[in-house]
C-alpha cells in the first residue's frame, strides 16, 4: 500500500500532464493542448528559476536519502543532486496545481454540455485525488515543508488558471461545418 501510495507522490505530476494530453488529444481540442503544453513548460521554467534563486534546502529529514526505488534525481550514493537539492517552491505541488488549474474549467464545461447534474466530471476528482495524494506523500516523506508545499500550489495553481484563460480569449469558439455557398475563396 505504501509503495502506490509513494508512486503516485513521485510520479501524480507526470500522470496528470500524461491524462491532459490524452484527454486534450482525444476531445480534438488541440489548440488547448498548445497552451497546455507551452504552459507546463513555462510552468517547470519558473520553478527551476525559482528554486536557483531562492534556494532553500529541503528538510534534514528528507527520506529519499537511503532505500528509495521511486525517485528520481539521485545520484549514486542516494543523494539529491543539482536544484534538486532545494525545496522552495515544491515542483511536484506546483506541477499538480498547474494540470488541475488549467483542465478544471474544460471538464466543467464538457460537464455543462452534456447536461450533467455536476459541475464537473468524475475526471476533476481523479486530477484532485492524484494532486491531494502527491502533496500529502510530499509532506509525509518529509521532501518539502508546508511553505515549500503552499508556494508551489499557488503558483501553479495562478500559471494553469491564467494560461486556460489566456486559451480561452485567444480561442474565438468552435469551428463548426459551414453548408457550401457555392462560393470560391478568394
Amino acid at each position: 500500500m505504501w509503495d502506490i501510495f509513494q508512486y503516485i507522490g513521485v510520479l501524480g505530476p507526470y500522470i496528470l500532464i500524461g491524462f491532459s494530453c490524452m484527454y486534450l488529444w482525444t476531445n480534438q481540442q488541440i489548440i488547448h493542448l498548445q497552451y497546455f503544453g507551452a504552459g507546463a513548460a513555462f510552468n517547470m521554467f519558473i520553478n527551476l528559476i525559482i528554486k536557483t534563486l531562492v534556494q532553500q534546502p529541503r528538510p534534514k529529514e528528507d527520506l529519499t536519502i537511503g532505500d528509495n526505488k521511486y525517485e528520481f534525481g539521485l545520484t549514486d550514493e542516494g543523494k539529491r543532486s543539482g536544484t534538486d537539492r532545494f525545496g522552495m517552491p515544491s515542483g511536484h505541488a506546483q506541477t499538480s496545481a498547474y494540470c488541475l488549474a488549467f483542465m478544471a474549467p474544460i471538464f466543467s464545461a464538457v460537464s455543462a454540455s452534456v447536461s450533467s447534474h455536476f459541475p464537473f466530471s468524475y475526471f476533476f476528482f481523479v486530477y484532485l485525488a492524484i494532486a491531494t495524494g502527491t502533496v500529502i506523500q510530499r509532506i509525509v516523506y518529509k521532501h518539502h515543508t508546508f511553505p515549500q508545499i503552499g508556494v508551489g500550489l499557488v503558483l501553479g495553481a495562478i500559471i494553469g488558471t491564467a494560461t486556460y484563460r489566456l486559451a480561452k480569449r485567444t480561442i474565438k469558439g468552435v469551428l463548426q461545418k459551414k453548408e457550401d455557398d457555392w462560393r470560391f475563396n478568394t
